[in-house]
């Protein structure tokens, strides 16, 4: 292959930079070609061909290039950089290039500036050598595979938000001098029955390896994990899913683990309330002797008023994180999870092969999470979940820059800076500036709307052969930024306030969510009110019921089923009672006998009369 040649004589092994400068000597008459070819060590023949351009392939600025046989570089050095910064401002902007969009957008690329290239025009993209080739030319570059993250957490983490919980972290660490044992961290995680198989070693090219599980989907339970910067421990709480607690359950976890249950075998506001004063009585916390306990910002963490004012009582003071950072600014989440699921996974193959045929129950699962944590909960990942943190010792610059979402072209209104940027990367005469600068903004604009929405990098349409006269100019260069735009960000129209980090237990959120609950009861109420008022004018415009018109048929009816009957009437064929009778059945007179039967009993029913079956058969 192309890609993997190797080079079998040593022709042309000189400097491209001394041959650039013994030209220069030559042809500022500085020395002959036979003295610069001995000065520059390089040869004499190959200077002279290059001075006097004979190699019509290279142009003026690349005649000291070293190269050799009849193919050449399809892109240039500074083109091959024009597409290294592209596919490094894509992956900024979280939508990195596969190797098929790279081959394609070398092609378009190409084809729109009249590039000389052999790719194949069927499937319109560059070879899989050439881009092989490039990487090898680019070692910054690599082939990766993308850890998958949520737009909720792209934008959520900010340098606005995340430097608000730093500044508040600061101001509860000046004031209440935290040491590193006092500084604790929780989170929740979920356990299940179907573990994800370990690697295995399997035979050299065999196409399916399987491993046994306990099943296709498996229960959640929930655990929650505390540990301080120190390394100390809190014992877990595991939340099953049952409507019945069952202590049996953690008889084999942790040493210390409580055992709880719900519906769904999710963390509810009574199920933390209940772990915080687990958590208190072996922190051994108080007013005297507080805690810090950094928390994610769900609701049940930090919306329950009776949470914050238990917590407040005991001494815990709890500082919440911005929403949708955990995966870079939660010490569990970036130095304990992994390992547990690691080793937890590990347990469950190593279950799984001991007991043939067996599966995992939730009677199991205490057991295996116990051998897990065992391994997880060590001394080292608590401190270095911290420290990775930025939180002790205390680090505000601990996320460097490419965590963040900033670039102009992908957040917002594009600045001037970039439009400029833009026109001058095309390599423009001045007479098509303003025509390119008015392009680009009809690329970048883009209208206002009410949700977020990110667009994914799309191909502009190939321009057409003939412009017309509406269209304008073509431009001399069109870039790879030009032919696959990066991801913009239309402006969002809040709804609602976004959340953010705050010190729960301070005295201004609390009085702020006291508020929050009044203001949201009142809106509760104005609204149950609303629907009553609703519900009985909709009463009111009910029409009203309208008097039946009765047929001949009815009117023989009629003026019976008004009358009073006996309540000993007994109809003698289904020796049935008016007293007996169901709800919406009829009775009807006979017109000959004059005794009261079942509508349903009758014999011979016209418009005018009615018979029972004792008159119709005499």
């Amino acid at each position: 292959m192309v890609r993997n040649y190797k080079r079998k004589t040593d022709r042309a092994n000189w400097s491209e930079k001394q041959m650039k400068l013994a030209i220069l000597a030559v042809e500022n008459k500085e020395l002959s070609i036979r003295k610069a070819a001995v000065v520059f060590g390089v040869p004499k023949d190959s200077l002279n061909r290059r001075v006097q351009g004979k190699l019509k392939s290279l142009s003026a600025e690349e005649k000291h290039k070293n190269i050799l046989g009849r193919y050449r570089a399809i892109l240039t050095h500074d083109q091959e950089k024009e597409l290294e910064d592209h596919i490094i401002n894509m992956d900024q902007a979280f939508y990195g290039l596969s190797i098929n969009d790279i081959r394609a957008i070398v092609y378009d690329y190409c084809q729109k500036n009249n590039i000389k290239n052999n790719f194949n025009s069927d499937n319109k993209m560059a070879g899989r050598d050439f881009v092989a080739g490039f990487m090898k030319r680019h070692p910054k570059l690599s082939l990766r595979r993308p850890e998958s993250v949520s737009v909720n957490r792209v934008f959520g983490l900010n340098k606005t938000s995340v430097n608000l919980y730093f500044d508040n972290l600061e101001t509860v660490l000046d004031k209440h001098n935290f040491k590193p044992h006092e500084i604790f961290n929780c989170d929740e995680s979920g356990l299940t029955c179907v573990h994800k198989p370990v690697k295995v070693v399997a035979p050299k090219g065999k196409r399916c390896v399987s491993s046994v599980t306990s099943g296709e989907r498996g229960q959640i339970t929930t655990i929650l994990v505390a540990y301080s910067a120190s390394g100390t421990y809190i014992p877990p709480m595991m939340i099953f899913k049952s409507k019945r607690n069952r202590p049996e359950l953690v008889d084999h976890a942790p040493a210390g683990t409580i055992g709880r249950c719900s519906p769904n075998g999710w963390i509810d506001a009574d199920l933390f309330l209940d772990y915080l004063k687990h958590f208190v009585t072996f922190t051994k916390c108080s007013k005297d002797s507080p805690v810090l306990l950094i928390l994610d910002v769900h609701k049940t963490h930090t919306k329950i008023l009776s949470t914050i004012e238990y917590a407040r009582d005991n001494g815990v003071v709890i500082l919440s994180l911005p929403p949708h950072t955990s995966h870079k600014l939660q010490p569990l989440d970036r130095s304990f999870f992994k390992p547990l699921k690691s080793a937890f996974n590990a347990a469950c193959s190593t279950w799984m092969r001991n007991h043939p045929g067996g599966r995992i129950t939730v009677d199991k699962l205490g057991e295996l999470f116990n051998a897990a944590y065992l391994k997880a909960a060590t001394i080292e990942n608590a401190v270095s979940g911290f420290r990775c943190t930025g939180i002790v010792p205390l680090n505000k610059k601990i996320l460097p820059s490419s965590d963040f979402l900033e670039d102009p072209r992908v957040v917002g209104t594009p600045s001037d800076e970039t439009l400029s940027s833009l026109a001058n990367t095309a390599n423009q005469s001045p007479s098509h500036e303003e025509a390119s600068s008015s392009e680009a903004q009809t690329r970048e604009s883009f209208p206002a709307t009410e949700e977020t929405t990110l667009m994914p990098p799309v191909f502009s349409e190939p321009r057409n052969s003939s412009p017309t006269q509406d269209e304008p100019p073509a431009v001399d260069h069109v870039s790879f930024s030009m032919i696959m735009k990066l991801p913009t960000l239309t402006e969002k129209k809040k709804s609602k306030r976004s959340e953010e980090s705050r010190i729960v237990t301070s005295s201004p959120y609390k009085q702020s969510l006291v508020e929050n609950i009044a203001e949201q009861n009142k809106k509760s109420k104005r609204k149950l009110s609303a629907k009553e008022k609703k519900s009985k004018k909709a009463e009111d415009q009910l029409p009203k019921a309208k008097k039946a018109k009765t047929d001949n048929k009815k009117s023989a009816k009629a003026k019976n089923v008004n009358m009073d009957i006996e309540e000993d009437s007994q109809y003698p064929m289904c020796d049935g009672f008016w007293t007996e009778s169901l709800p919406g059945e009829d009775w009807v007179q006979c017109c000959k006998c004059e005794k009261w039967l079942h509508e349903d009993c009758c014999c011979s029913v016209t418009p005018t009369t009615v018979i029972c079956d004792i008159c119709y058969d005499c």
